[in-house]
């Protein structure tokens, strides 16, 4: 089971790895092996992953279940 959310103004992917992520503890995890267009956010307990074009604008964010609850990574 996931649910996806989509952003209601435009989010570069860019913006979202630059670092300012990790004020708040949240890192992209890299370990996992999956499309150019796609990418994983987590604060080591809650995992978000994160859609994008290839213009590099979020088109996504999906959250499966059981990966903790990643509205803890989306509203810090």
């Amino acid at each position: 089971m996931s649910t996806d959310y989509r952003p209601l103004s435009p989010i570069y992917i860019n913006d979202v790895l630059d670092g300012r992520v990790k004020n708040v503890r949240v890192h992209e995890q890299t370990s996992f092996e999956h499309d150019p267009f796609k990418k994983c956010l987590t604060d080591s307990r809650n995992f978000l992953w994160v859609h994008f074009d290839a213009e590099g604008q979020v088109t996504s964010f999906t959250r499966y279940h059981p990966n903790g609850a990643p509205q803890g990574i989306c509203w810090q």
